[in-house]
């Protein structure tokens, strides 16, 4: 079902209700997100009118700006945790004004240590020839860039790829990247003075042209 609203507000009441979403929120998920409800995710029930429970989590809003307001018409630049809906922010946001919301665009221009300036096109990739497509792919440890880097000794670094703790020396405790030499070995947990493996960077295969690394996600 769909409402329509007449706008009550100026720019000045938009941006002040703004600032109201920028720290830490609760969200409700939406209805058609890929959560899941007893093992199936929530769109599947939506799609067939079931409503089923929905529950608020915390977010963060750690920003959010308005780039341009041509009314009924704003455009806001957001950035967020990991987990934010954004298309539930913009409907919180017309609650919050009186009048109605809804996501009508949504373009992801940054992503961890990622920025859609430093992007290459698909169509542009295949268009280069392999050595400078080589060149465009960035290193595996660009991943774990933002967490402190523990260096380890060789030996240590292969009880490491087998799931050992190492030794972390004065490390504090937190994630952090582990290396061997400049090599990224993979992501571990520091406690107690161990480094307790979370991901570990697969070990080459004999005779093959790559060498596959296990996600390094979730950090």
């Amino acid at each position: 079902m769909t409402a329509t609203k007449p706008l009550a507000f100026t720019r000045n009441d938009l941006e002040t209700a703004l600032r109201r979403f920028v720290g830490a929120i609760t969200q409700t998920p939406p209805a058609h997100s890929a959560l899941k409800f007893e093992g199936r995710p929530h769109y599947e029930y939506a799609r067939r009118g079931i409503e089923v429970p929905r529950m608020p989590r915390e977010v963060a809003i750690h920003a959010l700006e308005l780039l341009d307001w041509t009314p009924p018409d704003a455009m806001l630049d957001v950035a967020c945790s990991k987990g934010t809906y954004v298309r539930t922010l913009a409907a919180d946001l017309g609650d919050a004004l009186g009048c109605g919301a809804h996501l009508a665009a949504l373009r992801r221009t940054a992503s961890g240590g990622f920025d859609i300036a430093n992007a290459v096109a698909l169509e542009a990739l295949e268009a280069m020839e392999q050595p400078r497509r080589d060149a465009a792919l960035l290193p595996a440890h660009v991943l774990v860039d933002h967490l402190p880097r523990l260096s380890v000794p060789t030996d240590a670094g292969r009880r490491f790829l087998q799931g050992q703790p190492v030794a972390a020396g004065t490390q504090p405790d937190g994630a952090v990247a582990v290396f061997d030499s400049e090599a990224l070995l993979g992501v571990a947990d520091v406690a107690e003075g161990l480094a307790r493996p979370r991901r570990v960077v697969a070990a080459p295969v004999e005779g093959a042209d790559a060498v596959e690394s296990k996600a390094l996600s979730e950090l």
